[in-house]
């Protein structure tokens, strides 16, 4: 998956089903009422993990409740965020990005084996 070619909305959806385990069907749903503008109608709405801070933080929250140890480093050349294992030495998935939503979503996604 070519992360660039990709719209925000299909990298939210990305992380709901790799990272928060949504059902294909859940994320579907999610995208269909947010793509006709219609409320979900007691699904649930798909967050904006890549655009909005407060949902990407909450991917953070998810990876420490697994057992995962989560930095994010703001640096003149962009936005690193760093995933690793606690238990596991040498296992670091990382990305920059421009804003740190995108790199907490694609370092994430890369820490649950998703390459993009």
């Amino acid at each position: 998956m070519n992360w660039s070619e990709m719209s925000n909305r299909e990298r939210d959806a990305l992380v709901a089903l790799y990272v928060e385990n949504w059902t294909e069907e859940e994320v579907e749903l999610a995208l269909s009422a947010w793509e006709s503008g219609v409320p979900s109608c007691g699904h649930r709405d798909l967050p904006e993990y890549t655009t909005n801070i407060a949902d990407a933080w909450r991917v953070v929250e998810s990876l420490k409740e697994r057992g995962y140890n989560v930095a994010v480093d703001i640096r003149e050349d962009g936005v690193w965020c760093y995933v690793w294992k606690r238990e596991c030495v040498g296992n670091l998935y990382s990305a920059k990005e421009s804003t740190a939503p995108e790199a907490i979503a694609k370092a994430a996604l890369r820490a649950c084996g998703v390459e993009v």
